[in-house]
């Protein structure tokens, strides 16, 4: 017996390659909920022209340290539940100053109450919320 070949049927390793030797299109990045995981807080697309952090007063400011450290320990479902920060879209087409250059038109839009008067606008992308506006006086969408 020695010397005979192997007779088995191999299972071939997949490939990326057809037979005419392009490659073929790439599976579809699976989309993971991201309802159950903490919000990470990102400033990339803060606007340079209105409701700038350095417009906050002493008071606001604290009222923003104190409401970024409670997000941060929720997960998105708890944000999107919570009754006192009333996470809710507001329409584009509703807002007093333009997006960013850096935000798509396509994106949307929503505002967090920090307190009584301060909202946090921006948006979201899988985990990560983009801040846009700091507005403690109502001045992104007047009621």
């Amino acid at each position: 017996m020695a010397g005979k070949k192997d007779k088995r049927k191999r299972i071939k390793e997949p490939t990326t390659k057809s037979r005419k030797g392009s490659t073929r299109i790439p599976e579809p990045e699976v989309l993971v909920s991201t309802i159950n995981e903490n919000p990470t807080i990102s400033f990339l697309h803060l606007c340079e022209k209105n409701c700038q952090l350095q417009d906050l007063g002493k008071q606001d400011l604290k009222q923003l340290s104190k409401f970024l450290k409670r997000i941060s320990c929720m997960t998105w479902s708890q944000i999107r539940n919570s009754d006192g920060i009333k996470m809710k879209k507001i329409p584009t087409y509703s807002l007093a100053y333009s997006l960013p250059a850096s935000v798509s038109e396509e994106e949307e839009i929503f505002e967090m109450r920090v307190s009584d008067g301060h909202r946090l606008w921006g948006f979201q992308n899988r985990a990560t919320f983009y801040v846009i506006w700091f507005d403690p006086t109502h001045s992104v969408c007047p009621a």
